[in-house]
């Protein structure tokens, strides 16, 4: 057995990767394979409730459940989630016993110390069921409850004197009177691991007491005898498989057949010393021939039919951390193995095919940097670098050193197997005990080759080997035959190839044509003919010429020429350029050293950063790293080499050979899922999980709405990239990167459709999850808002056009009354005014008619007066009102020796209405005339009073009075309360004979 590790510790954002090679025998009919492993380890900084882990599982829908001494985790490859919010109250954060998974119901139940078993639903990660109460009535918060199984709906759960049946499709205990009978003859019992087996028996392990066996009808129950046990034996876990049970235990693991209650099973003593006498943690099922064993010092794989066993991890101090696994799980599907430990949780790539990987990798110390490789015979394989030459066994691991006086640039074969190296001193050769010899020694190879240092070497035929120099920056033409050399240059008088620069590889095409890869341009060179014709590789849009070319390669009908910078470029046979791949068509890395075909399907390409291989019918990358299986992420420019189905490359610290049979052709599409929506409101946080949500409703207070989604990938979860489009938004597509959420901010009410794949390593996309986003309005976004504020704007409308006519036949009804009052008052004076005038051209006495003329030019100027004040907007106070009184009343008063008092008092500035301001006008001038022609008076007093709304005229004389109980109503009194209907107004005449006349006009203005 030889077992070879490769470590490199690196730093990334989930985990330190480790990646390992291990050799190991299997008796099969392939011999010896070649095994390579890969360790990721997580710890409580890349998100674990603890370090302490006590179980895992797979769920169906390929998420890792991982219990802990502190509560339950799910992992997604690239985040541990965690679950205490919604489990606080049913798991919390005790310790995992226990975790079985119902793929009926798609349910995980969870068994944790002193508490109760929780149903988890797996899509939406919440709890279903909840057990309070075993089967005994006891609260499962007061005993100790340690393992888990589920059968046919029939939930076992067994414990520290505890043990229940519960009917998970009933929701009912079933009765175990006899069971638990049978258990108690030990003085109490402690189970610590339920299985069944494929005849559907139920083995009950009775921790340091029995292995009792219940018959598939719950009716039979017997002990089952084990030979040389002691009492105190743990029971870790056990399997089983076909007609035998594995048990683990801390005195070893114990082979038992299954047998049945008529035939009990027999303990088989045929488990090797190694696993009889060492402490077994735990047992996965890798196949049905083979078991993954752990003990507190090592991981092993058992093969129960040949009995061989061998490590499965390397045992050294690198790898303490692998110790004391208490948790193994196979993820099938993915081909990890999960072990769980005290220190934290490791996943180990593993191939259960049992086929030879596709990738060998090897390093050593001494492969500090390869600058050029070259395999010789079956294992053999030469490696030039900066240290000098090596000889290496790939089966054997074992280094001889050919040569260290020099750097070593080229490694070279001719058509007879004759090695060569170029290095910093000359061209040396190697004899047959693979010993190199320098040219001086050695006479085939020419002085002038001797002074050059070489980086290229291409075996045109049987004589002829073209070799391209660093130092020249030239080609030169060895012939093996003759011994002659003939070198071509840019500056050469006689064997000048125009535009001849750094060469950087020399390719020879299936037309038998020498194509000279410089840092501008392709040469096509004929050896024989010395012809040539230089080739500038120009994008076809921007006829940008692009250059620092690396290396090329043909197929049918393109050549692929490689790029330090500007990616891989695809020409037709004459050059032009059909099309250029970069990272974001998938490629590795824009800076492509070596390419090489595999049988016209497929290019594969070593980059600064990774291999990629492409797909020539599909045109689709699939890209490969050191967590893949290579030596490393680095390569050097003429590191590498094909032959047969093999192809070698290498750089600093190893080198890597790729079987090309062995290449996948089919890519497996990634599966997405939605793992949650948080929505931020200014209530506070909202969080929603369930792997098929297909819509969500965000409430009009959101302010920011994240959505996460997650293709599981545990061994490259950092190279699955994601890309979403939302339709209502764009039509193109948004690149995320390893970005596996949106935040969503400021988005506009209404329905958007959100769309969103992820694409793997090897650029194989998955399905589209789409998902519809309902943004609720807000209370002023929805539409019954706008509806109402519509109707509000056309009810303003209407009452604003409403009052605009309301005012207009205020006005025109103004405009009425003054037209009647210029007809009755003014009109008729002025029709006096025409009849005094005629009278007083006819009649020779006119004195008298034109004194009546006089007068009636006078009435009619006092009458337009107050039309025009009535009319004037800043005269609508009661102060002008009464200022507009007093000047009518103070003339007539002191013509007739009457005193005239006016009074104001007013506590509002409300402008008085026009039509209220004329009609009170009107009324006091009607009072006054009547106080002075008939009151025979000596006092007039007129007072204003106006508070709020109320608006109040008093005019009072001191004259005779009288009876107005018993007067004629006179045109004056009834014109009085006709004005006062007129705008709403009170008019109280209050009068007896010898107290004079008080009048009151009163009303409010609105």
């Amino acid at each position: 057995m030889h077992i070879y590790f490769l470590v490199d510790l690196n730093s990334f954002k989930l985990h330190i990767s480790i990646l390992l090679c291990v050799f190991y025998t299997v008796s099969n009919s392939k011999g010896q394979e070649l095994r390579p492993t890969k360790l990721n380890e997580y710890n409580q900084n890349q998100g674990l409730a603890s370090e302490y882990i006590t179980k895992t599982l797979v769920d169906s829908e390929g998420f890792l459940w991982i219990g802990t001494q502190e509560g339950l985790k799910v992992f997604d490859g690239k985040e541990f989630l965690d679950l205490s919010d919604k489990l606080s109250s049913k798991v919390g954060n005790s310790l995992i016993q226990d975790i079985c998974l119902d793929k009926k119901r798609s349910v995980l139940w969870v068994l944790a110390t002193y508490s109760n078993p929780v149903a988890i639903d797996v899509k939406s990660r919440t709890c279903k069921t909840v057990l309070s109460k075993d089967s005994k009535g006891q609260d499962y918060s007061s005993v100790w409850t340690r393992s888990i199984d589920l059968k046919n709906d029939i939930l076992w759960i067994g414990g520290a004197n505890t043990f229940s049946l519960y009917d998970v499709r009933r929701d009912s205990y079933l009765d175990i009177n006899k069971i638990e009978n049978n258990l108690n003859k030990n003085s109490g019992y402690n189970i610590s691991k339920i299985i069944h087996d494929k005849s559907e028996q139920t083995w009950v392990f009775n921790e340091g007491k029995s292995i009792e066996l219940i018959s598939r009808s719950r009716n039979s129950i017997e002990k089952v005898e084990l030979e040389n046990i002691a009492e105190n034996t743990l029971f870790r876990d056990a399997i089983a498989i076909e007609n035998s049970v594995y048990l683990a235990s801390n005195t070893g693991l114990l082979h038992l057949s299954t047998g049945s209650i008529e035939n009990p099973p027999e303990q088989i003593l045929d488990i090797p010393t190694v696993l009889s006498e060492s402490e077994v943690l735990d047992l996965e099922l890798i196949s049905t021939t083979e078991l993954l064993i752990s003990t507190t010092n090592n991981i092993l794989l058992y093969n129960r039919k040949t009995q061989e066993v061998s490590s499965f991890f390397p045992e050294n101090k690198e790898f303490e951390t692998l110790q004391n696994v208490y948790s193994l799980q196979l993820d099938k599907q993915k081909g990890l193995i999960w072990c769980g430990t005290q220190s934290g949780l490791w996943s180990a790539n593993y191939d259960q095919s049992r086929s030879s990987f596709c990738f060998q990798a090897f390093t050593n110390p001494t492969f500090t940097n390869l600058y050029s490789i070259l395999p010789f015979k079956e294992n053999s394989v030469y490696l030039a670098g900066e240290n000098g030459i090596y000889h290496f066994n790939t089966q054997s691991q074992n280094v001889s050193v050919v040569d260290s006086t020099s750097l070593n640039f080229l490694l070279f074969s001719d058509n007879q197997n004759n090695l060569f190296a170029s290095n910093s001193q000359s061209l040396n050769s190697l004899d047959d005990n693979y010993k190199f010899i320098s040219s001086q020694e050695r006479e085939e190879v020419p002085k002038l080759l001797s002074r050059d240092i070489f980086n290229a070497a291409v075996n045109f035929n049987d004589s002829l080997i073209i070799l391209s120099s660093i130092i020249q920056k030239g080609i030169t033409i060895w012939n093996l035959f003759s011994k002659e050399t003939t070198t071509f240059h840019g500056d050469s008088l006689n064997n000048k190839i125009k535009g001849l620069g750094k060469i950087n590889n020399l390719f020879k095409s299936k037309n038998e044509e020498i194509l000279i890869v410089t840092d501008r341009s392709v040469i096509s060179f004929d050896p024989l003919q010395y012809l040539y014709s230089t080739h500038q590789i120009q994008k076809p849009d921007t006829k940008e010429v692009i250059t620092n070319f690396m290396d090329m390669n043909e197929s049918p009908d393109s050549y692929f020429i490689g790029s330090y910078g500007q990616g891989l470029i695809e020409t037709d046979k004459q050059f032009n350029v059909k099309r250029v791949y970069t990272t974001e068509d998938g490629l590795s890395n824009n800076c492509i050293y070596r390419i090489f075909n595999i049988n016209d399907e497929k290019m594969l390409m070593t980059t600064n950063n990774g291999l990629s291989i492409l797909n020539l019918k599909t045109k689709k990358f699939k890209t490969y790293y050191e967590g893949d299986g290579l030596h490393g992420n680095g390569f050097e420019q003429f590191c590498g080499y094909q032959k047969d189905n093999k192809i070698y490359v290498g750089g600093p610290g190893g080198f890597t050979i790729v079987n090309t049979d062995l290449l996948p052709d089919s890519c497996i599409a990634p599966i997405l899922y939605p793992t949650g929506i948080t929505i931020n409101t200014h209530d506070g946080k909202i969080d929603s999980t369930h792997l098929e949500m297909t819509s969500f409703i965000i409430p009009n207070n959101a302010f920011k709405t994240t959505l996460k989604f997650v293709s599981p990938d545990y061994k490259n979860p950092d190279r699955m990239k994601y890309r979403y489009k939302i339709d209502e938004l764009s039509e193109e597509w948004v690149n995320l990167g390893n970005q596996n959420f949106v935040d969503l901010i400021g988005v506009n009410p209404g329905e958007y459709h959100f769309e969103v794949i992820a694409t793997n390593s090897e650029g194989t996309d998955s399905e589209p999850l789409k998902m519809t986003l309902n943004f609720l309005p807000k209370w002023y976004q929805t539409i019954w808002f706008k509806i109402l504020l519509l109707l509000l704007v056309a009810g303003l409308v209407y009452l604003i056009q409403r009052y605009r006519m309301i005012q207009l036949r205020k006005q025109q009804l103004i405009r009425k009354e003054i037209a009647n009052d210029l007809h009755d008052d003014i009109g008729s004076t002025l029709n006096s005014l025409k009849i005094f005038a005629h009278l007083a051209q006819t009649d020779t006495n006119n004195k008298s008619h034109i004194e009546q003329i006089e007068e009636s030019v006078s009435e009619a100027t006092v009458g337009l007066r107050d039309m025009i004040w009535v009319l004037e907007d800043e005269q609508d106070s009661v102060y002008e009102i009464m200022e507009r009184i007093k000047k009518f009343a103070s003339p007539i008063c002191m013509a007739n020796n009457i005193e005239f008092v006016s009074t104001v008092k007013a506590t509002s500035e409300k402008p008085v209405p026009k039509k209220i301001k004329r009609n009170i006008f009107l009324v006091a001038k009607e009072c006054i005339n009547n106080s002075v022609k008939y009151a025979e008076c000596t006092t007039i007093k007129v007072s204003f009073e106006y508070a709020q709304s109320k608006l109040r005229l008093i005019i009072k004389d001191n004259g005779k009075g009288f009876d107005y109980d018993n007067v004629n109503m006179g045109k004056g009194l009834d014109s009085m309360q006709y004005r006062a209907s007129q705008v709403r107004f009170e008019c109280q005449v209050k009068s007896n004979p010898g107290k004079g006349t008080t009048t009151e006009f009163v009303g409010i203005i609105d």
